[in-house]
């Protein structure tokens, strides 16, 4: 079986670590100064988007890991409790201290982010569907994952974005390894409903079920020294239409 050694565990938060300051700074970037150098706009976009990426291979690859052991320690029955149990402490308390902090800084931000003329000083804030403004009905959405549903987000904290498709593909991953046949059906048909409500659900969510997929067959890849290779180029073709 593969293992998730000291190792390799720091070399995957290493990865996450590094993603995250990139968007940081792309966000910073697009927030504070793109009015004044557009011309650095797609080179950052394209560094959050990379490194959003590489957010959800690293979701989809842990939780794979995480089913299989799930499945190991209860001999080969999945135990969904242990299994919501851990997701939720992990998604909802820094969640919720998330949401907490934008919502103290929106209702400060007129105090910081203004002109003589009221308008918010970032050309970012201007964009249509972003804002300053606390909307207490946005906040109600993302802490039900329902954005993609109600097509709201938290427009103060455009970050918010990905953490739905996430958690969906959490249930959707749980959903799969009930023995009810049943279940394994409406799985399915939610993953189909969401793939149609959004194009970034479809992009982002083939990328995580396919990390997902690569976790549970470690023990084949390591056996077999080409298949390795095999998931790096079909990584880059689906980059590639991705991009286009």
């Amino acid at each position: 079986m593969f293992e998730l050694t000291k190792n390799r565990s720091t070399t995957l938060e290493s990865f996450r670590a590094l993603s995250a300051f990139t968007v940081m700074l792309a966000h910073c970037y697009i927030i504070f100064i793109s009015e004044r150098y557009p011309d650095v706009y797609p080179i950052a976009g394209s560094l959050a988007q990379s490194s959003v990426m590489v957010f959800f291979v690293l979701s989809g690859f842990l939780i794979g890991l995480s089913v299989k052991s799930n499945l190991i320690r209860n001999k080969g029955i999945f135990n969904i409790e242990q299994y919501a149990t851990a997701r939720f402490f992990r998604i909802y308390p820094p969640l919720l201290f998330s949401l907490a902090l934008t919502a103290c800084l929106s209702l400060l931000s007129i105090y910081v982010f203004s002109m003589p003329d009221g308008k918010p000083l970032s050309a970012w804030a201007r964009m249509p569907g972003y804002s300053l403004n606390f909307i207490p009905t946005q906040y109600f959405s993302t802490l039900t994952f329902s954005n993609y549903l109600l097509n709201q987000g938290v427009s103060s904290n455009g970050s918010l974005w990905s953490l739905p498709i996430e958690v969906w593909c959490y249930v959707i991953a749980g959903m799969m390894f009930f023995r009810s046949i049943w279940i394994k059906a409406i799985a399915i048909f939610l993953f189909l409903i969401l793939q149609d409500m959004h194009i970034k659900f479809r992009l982002f969510s083939l990328v995580w079920a396919l990390s997902f997929a690569v976790a549970l067959a470690m023990p084949f890849i390591e056996r077999h020294k080409h298949t390795s290779l095999i998931c790096i180029l079909i990584s880059l073709v689906m980059a590639f239409f991705a991009k286009k």
